[in-house]
């Protein structure tokens, strides 16, 4: 089982970087499944649960608090599989604690090539030709035309949940000042 750790106050910058390469040279480096996401007030690492308790003995030490839980992931096609997620997600970990800054555009591109090349089908070029013109152009121009879509519909998620966000705290206000 996995163990979810926020660490409370760990940034995404250079220094929370410097923490979490500490982490695993100190804690994790031994680890198959521990991974990371940074989630605006806290980081979150996922690790064995063997390894927990060092690492949160390591945030401590250094200030943070920390919160542990036994990780279940509350997304639906992610926990339904969780455990290709979690190998995805400690490869990803790895590159994007240990690239350089130079280095992110490229990494990028053949993460998303990658995936985009391996799930490839004549039915999911297809939805494409209408724009291309031809079955060539649409094998093609699949990629970037699926990026941009996703692109699009990660941001229609995230503007919901901001719009979401402000409309709880306006309902909040109009509570609080009746």
């Amino acid at each position: 089982m996995l163990k979810s750790i926020k660490i409370i106050g760990m940034q995404c910058d250079e220094h929370g970087l410097k923490t979490l390469r500490d982490l695993w040279f100190d804690h994790l480096s031994y680890d198959p499944y521990w991974h990371f996401l940074w989630e605006g007030t806290y980081a979150l690492i996922r690790c064995t649960e063997k390894n927990a308790e060092s690492v949160v003995m390591e945030a401590e030490s250094r200030g943070y608090k920390c919160v542990v839980e036994l990780y279940m992931d509350n997304i639906p096609i992610t926990r339904k599989y969780q455990g290709m997620f979690e190998k995805l997600f400690h490869a990803m970990s790895l590159l994007a604690v240990f690239m350089q800054d130079d280095e992110f555009d490229d990494i990028t591109d053949r993460v998303l090539h990658c995936w985009l090349n391996m799930t490839r089908t004549p039915e999911r070029e297809k939805r494409f030709t209408e724009f291309c013109g031809s079955e060539t152009e649409s094998q093609v121009m699949m990629e970037p035309m699926n990026m941009m879509l996703h692109a699009f519909r990660r941001a229609f998620t995230i503007g919901a949940i901001i719009h979401g966000n402000a409309l709880r705290r306006a309902k909040q206000e109009k509570e609080n000042e009746e």
